[in-house]
């Protein structure tokens, strides 16, 4: 198969790929006719007197770039497995296989949204190629060397796909996806548990010095070392404002846990 060419135009940015002789038929037009969510925008070219299509990527960064710099974590393997699948997915509406899409680090395309997830541009060709499957299976075993191993959660998850992916010959691309979201559900089951530990211990602790402070008001008081007002504010009105007052304070101690850290 004849290389691809990388062609610039101003500001703007092609892969440009040949195509074989006599391609044509519905999966072209559907290319060329409809602006497909997640398949990069594309156009006809001539490459050396034959037809090709020339796939913008200005802006984008391959994935195969964006690991020579970066390491991927849980989040952005599921931005990863949930683009392709959703692309995949939508591109069968206009009639387009998953066969014929180029699933290699070299031509899946990323892009930072402002909420940090990892959107995808993916090259799809009018003619089916390698099959997804083994696509996948070729890319999955590429991630694993691309994972960031500080990260517990993203190394369970690209072994957890990665087995998936080469235990069963005919998986639906809907199996990879599932995978992730359990990943994700007993995460957060073992965090919440986590979270409420912690919010009993603080709690507790909360609880325990109001006791304190109260046990302090009543002593001085048979003493005879506090004024009438600073007894009653201390064993009557503290203990009851912080009835109010230490729920709100756990609330607060248990948001940081999930999202302040």
């Amino acid at each position: 198969m004849e290389p691809d060419e990388i062609q610039t135009e101003g500001t703007r940015s092609y892969r440009v790929k040949a195509l074989p002789k006599e391609t044509g038929g519905y999966r072209l037009d559907m290319l060329l006719e409809n602006g497909i969510p997640g398949i990069l925008p594309v156009r006809e070219r001539e490459k050396n007197g034959r037809l090709a299509l020339a796939f913008e990527i200005s802006g984008w960064t391959s994935l195969a770039g964006y690991c020579e710099t970066n390491r991927l974590r849980a989040r952005e393997l599921t931005s990863l497995v949930h683009g392709i699948g959703d692309i995949l997915q939508e591109a069968e509406e206009y009639l387009l296989e998953p066969d014929c899409f180029l699933l290699n680090s070299k031509e899946i395309y990323l892009s930072k949204a402002e909420d940090e997830r990892l959107e995808l541009g993916l090259v799809c060709m009018p003619v089916p190629q390698e099959n997804w499957r083994a696509q996948m299976k070729e890319l999955f075993r590429y991630l694993l060397e691309k994972i960031d191993y500080r990260e517990e959660k993203g190394v369970q998850m690209a072994y957890e796909l990665y087995e998936l992916m080469n235990s069963q010959e005919f998986i639906p691309f809907a199996s990879l996806m599932r995978c992730v979201d359990r990943f994700w559900e007993e995460t957060r089951e073992e965090e919440n548990s986590e979270a409420s530990l912690i919010l009993k211990e603080q709690e507790a602790l909360l609880r325990s010095n109001v006791s304190r402070l109260k046990e302090a008001g009543e002593t001085g008081a048979k003493q005879g070392l506090l004024p009438p007002k600073a007894r009653e504010f201390l064993t009557i009105k503290l203990p009851a404002v912080l009835g109010y007052v230490l729920p709100a304070i756990a609330g607060v101690l248990l948001w940081y846990h999930w999202f302040g850290q």
